[in-house]
């Protein structure tokens, strides 16, 4: 963006060009060339004849173009860019303020949000000079501060939830050790009374074994 785009000077027209510093007024006056055939769309005269475009094409030569095409295909793919990260940060805010258990800043999203859309504004504004204007320096300033910033506060949210879910998890983990230990207390506790309950019912069994035998012999 810092580079000058400003076509071959290998041509004496573009010397002139260059005293009056006006690339992009010339380039721009080219596409009109065509449209009245000698006239020129600078003075609106008759004087406009094929040597003069073969100095113009040669000045605005193919690593013009391609520059120049460069520029405009990193306008489109940035516009496209933010357009979607500001969808996406959009659709997060929604989401986190219909959420009543959010755990994310939600001013602060809010905050950052717009910081972000003004930042890319700016930064697409610049873009927009340098492809109108192409022999223009720009310096472009950047979003990563708010995009660092904003990454951070999803971060910090997430590790809430994380921490949030593994306290459920564990919940339910102590939750079956206590029911497990529960009736093992309830099995220890009470093992001697089964223990009594038991060899009373097998000592019951062998005074009805001894009864009914004896009822038997007194039959004989």
């Amino acid at each position: 963006w810092s580079k000058k785009i400003v076509g071959s000077s290998d041509v004496d027209l573009a010397s002139l060009i260059a005293q009056y510093n006006s690339y992009d007024w010339v380039n721009q006056g080219r596409n009109y060339i065509s449209k009245v055939p000698g006239i020129c769309p600078f003075c609106q005269h008759q004087t406009i004849d094929q040597l003069f475009i073969e100095k113009l094409e040669k000045i605005f030569d193919r690593q013009y173009a391609e520059d120049a095409n460069l520029v405009e295909s990193l306008c489109q793919t940035y516009r496209q860019q933010c357009f979607s990260v500001l969808s996406e940060v959009d659709v997060l805010l929604q989401k986190e303020k219909a959420n009543k258990f959010s755990k994310i800043d939600i001013v602060k999203l809010s905050e950052l949000q717009g910081l972000l859309k003004s930042s890319f504004d700016l930064i697409q504004q610049k873009m927009e000079e340098k492809r109108r204007e192409l022999s223009r320096c720009i310096e472009l300033k950047t979003s990563s501060s708010i995009l660092t910033e904003l990454n951070n506060l999803i971060s910090s949210a997430n590790i809430e939830i994380e921490a949030h879910n593994r306290q459920v998890e564990n919940i339910a983990h102590e939750r079956r050790r206590l029911e497990k230990d529960f009736w093992h207390y309830i099995k220890a506790d009470n093992s001697i009374y089964f223990n009594q309950h038991k060899n009373k019912v097998e000592n019951c069994q062998k005074a009805i074994w001894n009864i009914e035998s004896r009822i038997q012999e007194n039959r004989q």
